[in-house]
């Protein structure tokens, strides 16, 4: 009779077990897939996998993603694990080990706590979070992130922001481009995007404005 009784008790906890998986799971997802996002849950990755349960584990990279410099004429595939405003990026290597601070060149965006920001942002992030991209370095900036040509699936990712109206072609450091200017006159005339509000202004300017 105790040999029944204890071999009930597992079936019924059976139904229980899977039933709390399927609630777990969704969670656990989206904790694994969006960890290399969070710097400071990054650098404690290794005390996280003491708490993990094992199929989790195996999700994570084995080796904490450090930052790193790409040199101009670099040409890389990464992913991109995230979009800080409209026009900067952090990517991940696809061997999981090393992070590239992206910065779009070419373009210039409405800061994130700008008018427009947060559009500008959102559209970034629907075109290329979570995807693998195509780098072409083209630069590095005063802060040291490589200023560099985006591409996704085909598609010009730069150049795509300034023909939706949502940024501006940066002539101050892209003066030989020819298809960003294009863009944003076609975008400007259709009132695309940022032109659709009332004198929009550039970030530039916005910057100068906020360092006074």
């Amino acid at each position: 009779m105790a040999t029944k009784r204890k071999t009930k008790k597992k079936q019924n906890r059976f139904p229980l077990l899977f039933i709390l998986s399927i609630l777990v799971a969704p969670i656990a997802g989206a904790v694994v897939f969006n960890i290399d996002r969070m710097d400071y849950l990054a650098e404690q990755r290794h005390v996280l996998k003491q708490f993990l349960p094992g199929w989790m584990k195996r999700f994570l990279p084995e080796n904490l993603a450090e930052y790193a410099i790409l040199p101009p004429g670099s040409e890389i595939e990464a992913r991109v694990i995230e979009v800080y405003d409209g026009d900067t990026i952090t990517v991940l290597s696809l061997d999981e080990k090393t992070k590239y601070r992206i910065r779009l060149f070419g373009v210039d965006a409405p800061e994130a706590e700008q008018e427009f920001g947060d559009e500008a942002r959102l559209a970034l992030h629907r075109k290329i979070y979570g995807q693998q991209v195509s780098l072409a370095v083209e630069d590095n900036d005063i802060y040291q992130r490589a200023v560099a040509k985006v591409y996704c699936d085909n598609l010009y990712i730069n150049l795509a922001m300034v023909n939706e109206g949502y940024a501006w072609y940066y002539h101050e450091y892209a003066p030989r481009e020819l298809d960003l200017p294009l863009a944003e006159e076609q975008a400007k005339s259709r009132h695309l995007g940022l032109w659709g509000k009332k004198n929009p202004q550039p970030p530039w300017e916005y910057r100068k404005s906020q360092s006074k």
